[in-house]
């Protein structure tokens, strides 16, 4: 195919070359020839005869000339048109690979040009393919690792009461029970992660008043809020109460974000929410103090089944799968999220572009 294209590229050379050959051609015939034969009459030379031979020896030394700048202008058209292509051979190369299997291909950017712009951006596809299929990988395997756990208890249990070596009791029941529900749980959070996934697809925007859901969030996580004995601020800019968002999604993400710092929060520490419109974006930060979360696991707390500790069992820890939800939904509603850790505080922030959904900050 690549040689194909050589000969393509190549053959729009041709029509420009027997353009030129065709008009020294008759340039000769009729320019330089009058002009021969003006100048034999000048000196008063018979000049029929030896205009014939003129003709015919420019004739002879036109086409030998001719077919050799066209060989030369085959053989350099054919080299400078396989440097051109180069980059593109770099990609056809890569692609095969990959096709192959080799997520690893990469083409060579040797040029400056739209062809190096060309592999420069089949490079920056094929990184992305393969973290995506790193993360879909790593999915799989931290998935099975947080079914088998409930699994492998509940299957325990079962044993053992069959076996008689457990009782049948209040407190077997309730381990039971707990299993159970920490399975459906994490069915329950794939679920809402596949539907972060495709949020952008049907979100319903609707004004909705950013208070009012806070505080329901609040009053939902009460009791998790006394255990850990958080004490909590609230602040929100007058003109950040509205907010034209998916109710639902909205609700979930403010849900995972205070969820998140419930179970990752040091106990008697203060859980600080604040809201404002800053040029032009809404942004909400939440901030709680934290013992074990290094500077390495920020970058990371946005990540799939990521938990900063890793023996962190899912009774304490949960699934690692809030934070991906809070991503997927914000970019949904076209924003963006972040967090940083500072001496021993951890904050998390999203914002909401105005200009992406017709947010406009009125005072309420």
């Amino acid at each position: 195919m690549r040689q194909r294209l050589i000969w393509k590229v190549m053959a729009l050379n041709f029509p420009v070359i027997a353009l030129v050959i065709g008009v020294i051609w008759l340039s000769i015939d009729y320019l330089a020839a009058d002009y021969f034969t003006e100048l034999m009459n000048q000196y008063q030379i018979a000049p029929r005869e030896i205009h014939a031979m003129f003709i015919d020896s420019v004739h002879r030394y036109m086409a030998g000339a001719s077919i050799v700048a066209v060989l030369m202008a085959i053989l350099l058209s054919y080299w400078l048109t396989n440097r051109v292509l180069r980059p593109l051979k770099e990609v056809s190369t890569a692609i095969d690979k990959m096709r192959s299997g080799n997520r690893d291909a990469r083409a060579r950017s040797i040029s400056n040009d739209e062809l190096g712009e060309l592999a420069s951006a089949f490079n920056s596809m094929a990184r992305q393919i393969k973290i995506g299929e790193e993360l879909r990988e790593n999915m799989i395997v931290d998935l099975a690792h947080e079914l088998r756990t409930p699994v492998t208890n509940i299957s325990g249990y079962l044993e053992g009461l069959r076996d008689e070596v457990i009782e049948v009791d209040d407190h077997s029941l309730h381990v039971l029970q707990e299993e159970a529900f920490r399975l459906a749980d994490l069915v329950e959070s794939m679920l809402n992660l596949a539907r972060a996934d495709a949020a952008e697809l049907d979100l319903k925007i609707q004004p909705i008043s950013v208070d009012d859901v806070i505080n329901a969030e609040l009053h939902r996580h009460n009791e998790q809020l006394e255990k850990k004995q958080l004490s909590v601020t609230l602040d929100i800019a007058q003109d950040a109460n509205t907010l034209k968002v998916d109710p639902d999604r909205f609700q979930t993400i403010v849900n995972n974000l205070i969820e998140n710092a419930c179970q990752y929060s040091s106990a008697g520490g203060e859980l600080k929410i604040g809201c404002v419109w800053r040029n032009g974006q809404f942004l909400l930060e939440m901030s709680n103090p934290t013992e074990n979360l290094g500077p390495d696991d920020v970058t990371h707390v946005f990540e799939r089944f990521y938990r900063s500790e890793k023996s962190r069992s899912r009774i304490s820890g949960g699934a690692g799968i809030g934070l991906a939800i809070v991503k997927k939904l914000v970019e949904a509603h076209g924003g963006s999220v972040g967090a940083n850790s500072d001496q021993g505080l951890f904050a998390i922030w999203l914002s909401i572009p105005d200009t992406v959904l017709g947010n406009v900050p009125t005072a309420s």
